[in-house]
């Protein structure tokens, strides 16, 4: 599984139903809603790497309040299973390491994106 990308970054964000922050060619940050940063502290000025704990639970929360953890679970139980990596009772380390479980998460949202 490769590092994830500004756009994989991007669709996690918008799952989390965060705004994306991007610099104008002035060096100042904008969000993509449209806010500027300066002029609306409460706007969180980094993105997410989607690498950290708090970002791990910010996904599973987000899945949980949407209803879709059993189905992201099971899902990522299922790859997990076919390259012999995790998913089973005995081997659920991919539920918490943070960078992976994101990895994931990325990878089901893509492949909700490929169906009809």
């Amino acid at each position: 599984m490769t590092d994830l990308t500004e756009n994989d970054r991007r669709r996690l964000t918008d799952y989390l139903r965060e705004c994306w922050h991007e610099s104008c060619s002035s060096g100042s940050p904008l969000c993509l809603c449209g806010m500027s940063v300066q002029k609306h502290r409460t706007h969180k000025v980094k993105n997410r790497s989607f690498t950290t704990p708090d970002d791990m639970v910010a996904l599973k929360d987000k899945m949980v309040e949407k209803g879709k953890w059993d189905e992201f679970y099971w899902w990522a139980a299922n790859i997990g299973n076919k390259e012999g990596a995790y998913g089973s009772a005995e081997r659920a380390d991919w539920l918490i390491d943070a960078p992976r479980f994101c990895r994931l998460v990325n990878e089901w949202l893509k492949g909700k994106e490929d169906k009809p």
